[in-house]
């Protein structure tokens, strides 16, 4: 999507560490996640504005670790968060509320289905992940996901049906 950015002339900066947890993920799942999600950045940012992305490991709280219960055996200490942060125009609280509800939307009509954010959100939660978003009317919008990490490499990959 970066031609996207370039074309409305929206600064993207990416920080991604070296030292940073393995996690378990389908990659085709998650890849459509981060396309969601930066879509709806792309949308919000006005020219020029800007658009941050972090990735970083941090200790596992006890919900990290209740939510990837099912790879328990597996779980590292620690979780990797990647926060996509927007300079765009924001939502007011009572859309925040709603922005995981099916087919709920600010886009104009036509210009949004209202299923990025829920799917993303169910696509991360099957993940033993959670996403967040932070916004406030004015001042942008942050949406944080976080996956549990992996102690060691995965032995095997489940094959695809």
């Amino acid at each position: 999507m970066e031609p996207a950015f370039h074309a409305k002339e929206i600064t993207m900066t990416v920080e991604i560490p070296g030292d940073l947890p393995l996690v378990w993920a389908d990659a085709e799942k998650m890849h459509q996640v981060m396309v969601n999600v930066f879509a709806n950045a792309l949308s919000a940012t006005p020219p020029h504005g800007a658009v941050r992305v972090s990735v970083r490991a941090r200790a596992a709280s006890p919900e990290d670790l209740d939510r990837g219960c099912r790879v328990a055996d597996s779980m590292s200490p620690l979780a990797l968060t990647i926060e996509v942060r927007d300079t765009g125009c924001g939502m007011p609280e009572s859309d925040v509320q709603k922005a995981f509800e099916p087919f709920f939307t600010t886009k104009a009509v036509g210009k949004g289905t209202g299923l990025g954010l829920f799917l993303s959100r169910e696509t991360v939660l099957a993940h033993g992940g959670s996403l967040v978003l932070e916004s406030e009317t004015g001042r942008g919008t942050a949406v944080t996901i976080t996956l549990p990490g992996l102690k060691t490499e995965p032995t095997h990959v489940a094959e695809k049906d």
